[in-house]
């Protein structure tokens, strides 16, 4: 039995883009444990982004806590243990000169807000302390596909911890936004995305996830593009990449990480755990 950690930025991302893998993860007796990093609880007064996100998910009053509900019964559904972080989604977080990060109607793309190095650097300490505790052979995270600002500071905390540990590290396309796009913003130090893997799906998989994607009820409207439903995207994405595996093929798009990270040294105290 392996022990997977997969680290997600929010409270649906690790299912929405990567929740057949982990059931197949799960279904085989791997231990797999998804840590929420931006599940910090927030408390008033809200930025204005927040409150339109409240409103359109249908939680005006203590939001996080019904989401991380609907977490929860996600992983009873995948067979995975949850673990929750307590760092500020970016709805909810203030920039350098004590503006909103995030603005109401502005873009949430990490390459046009301001760096927030010590969120990074926090984020990373406390991936690498989960590293030390559970010793994990494989740590999947989000590719940041998109460049929304969450994803970026949670992929590029991971890939420094994974690197500090020398622990094999893999990223998923993020969804719904591989969708739409393929972009992805450059990797933190001197490592780069490998070869891209189609990793195959199978039916009842699938299916699981699709059931763990419902219980994610207070971002379905929120998630709704051109009149589809987020159900409708993600199948129909997942069937285009799993042509590579054959007609009517469920696949999930993945890289390995080229670089230095082999090269990183353990701790003594990485080491003895």
């Amino acid at each position: 039995m392996a022990t997977i950690l997969a680290v997600s930025p929010h409270l649906d991302d690790a299912v929405l883009s990567y929740g057949g893998q982990l059931v197949q993860l799960c279904t085989r007796g791997d231990r797999v444990i998804v840590y929420t990093v931006f599940a910090g609880l927030p408390s008033p007064p809200y930025s204005p982004a927040a409150v339109k996100y409240h409103q359109l998910w249908g939680l005006p009053d203590d939001p996080v806590r019904a989401r991380l509900q609907e977490d929860q019964l996600a992983m009873g559904l995948l067979g995975a243990a949850g673990m929750y972080g307590p760092f500020l989604d970016g709805i909810y977080r203030r920039d350098g000169s004590g503006g909103w990060l995030v603005p109401l109607e502005g873009r949430s793309g990490g390459d046009h807000l301001s760096a927030e190095p010590a969120l990074v650097a926090g984020i990373a300490e406390a991936v690498g302390q989960l590293i030390a505790d559970i010793g994990p052979s494989l740590v999947v995270t989000c590719s940041a596909t998109g460049d929304h600002v969450d994803h970026a500071r949670a992929r590029n905390a991971t890939v420094m911890a994974a690197m500090r540990t020398a622990t094999p590290i893999r990223l998923w396309e993020d969804l719904p936004y591989g969708c739409r796009t393929d972009y992805i913003p450059s990797l933190p130090g001197d490592v780069a995305l490998a070869s891209a893997r189609i990793e195959h799906v199978d039916g009842q998989a699938w299916e699981t996830k699709m059931h763990a994607v419902g219980c994610y009820a207070s971002q379905h409207q929120m998630l709704v593009y051109q009149g589809h439903s987020i159900a409708e995207q993600l199948s129909t994405h997942a069937l285009s990449r799993g042509r590579f595996h054959g007609d009517q093929c469920y696949g999930e798009l993945a890289w390995d990480i080229a670089g230095p990270l082999t090269n990183a040294v353990r701790t003594p105290r990485e080491t003895e755990n």
